[in-house]
């Protein structure tokens, strides 16, 4: 079967491989593209040195044809963390965390393939039929904005600003409504984007947020100019999202959090607990205007470089 080779930053090849074996073979129906595999491509990353080569594509789309935990022809994805099962994190029920475990796309073969074999300690689920490649794909990323609404505090009835109009971002929004967000406000860079925002749910956007204005602020772009414009955005005694990657550190004044803001600041990590409620909600995304490309397993370098135009999330199809 064909499937992306990563020999490393700038070095993805496609390549005739082996057929995957295991206990739950996929065959892949759309993958999506993630900021995460950007870094891999670019070489820009906080996770130390990596094991290559390696099969990225993280976000999969699938419909089973082998194994015994679903019937064949079943659609699925999975989530991107293998745990080990027998940790400290695995016994809080924090496996997302678990330091031992595998990621789907590095530690096992990622879904820029044409198919993929998941092995027995993959967390996976179903999606329905009835929702369209361009919704269904979305899976991963919308449990990722659920979390990291739900680890920012949305509450009913707050103005949340977000910043990040990437893949997270278009669906952030629908996640804070479902939290009880009262509005949703996209903090962007272009007017561009600003256009974007409105076809994609949010109630205004801008680029230049008024200080105070917000009871939560969450950033999911990865970067660090953006949180610190949040910090300013946000109101005092209210709640501040992180959920992204950085690639580096943010100078930050401590009296900004306590003293003169009493702010509460969470991280986020992947999707623990997410999936089965982010599919339900798929079904009120607009996938035709999330999807800003498609890509086979031959052009993914176009979707994983820098681009002259505005984009959202990109999928590939295999």
């Amino acid at each position: 079967m064909r499937a992306v080779v990563a020999y490393g930053p700038g070095s993805f090849r496609v390549r005739d491989v082996a057929e995957p074996e295991g206990p739950l073979v996929v065959e892949v129906e759309a993958a999506g593209v993630c900021a995460a595999d950007r870094m891999l491509w670019t070489g820009r990353h906080p996770w130390g040195e990596l094991t290559w080569p390696m099969t990225p594509g993280h976000e999969l789309l699938g419909r089973v044809i082998g194994g015994e935990r679903f019937p064949a022809g079943t659609r699925v994805t999975a989530e991107v963390k293998l745990p080990c099962g027998s940790c400290e994190w695995c016994g809080r029920d924090e496996r997302h965390l678990c330091p031992h475990g595998r990621h789907l796309g590095s530690g096992i073969a990622g879904a820029f393939a044409e198919r993929v074999a998941l092995p027995h300690e993959a967390v996976v689920h179903a999606v329905p039929d009835a929702l369209t490649t361009r919704q269904a794909v979305l899976a991963e990323p919308m449990a990722c904005a659920l979390h990291a609404v739900r680890r920012a505090g949305v509450r009913p009835g707050d103005r949340v600003a977000v910043a990040g109009l990437g893949g997270l971002g278009a669906l952030a929004v629908h996640a804070a409504r479902a939290e009880g967000a009262s509005t949703v406000t996209a903090v962007v860079r272009s007017a561009e984007k600003v256009a974007m925002a409105a076809n994609l749910g949010y109630d205004t956007a801008t680029t230049q947020p008024r200080d105070g204005a917000y009871d939560v602020v969450l950033d999911v772009s990865g970067s660090v100019d953006a949180v610190t414009v949040l910090l300013q955005a946000v109101r005092a005694g209210g709640r501040v999202g992180i959920y992204g990657v950085y690639d580096r550190p943010l100078r930050l004044d401590l009296n900004t959090l306590a003293e003169f803001g009493e702010l509460t600041v969470s991280g986020g990590h992947l999707a623990p607990g997410c999936f089965p409620e982010a599919i339900t909600l798929l079904d009120r995304v607009d996938g035709g205007a999330v999807v800003t490309g498609t890509h086979s397993l031959d052009t993914l370098a176009d979707a994983l470089a820098p681009a002259d135009r505005p984009r959202l999330k990109e999928i590939v199809l295999p």
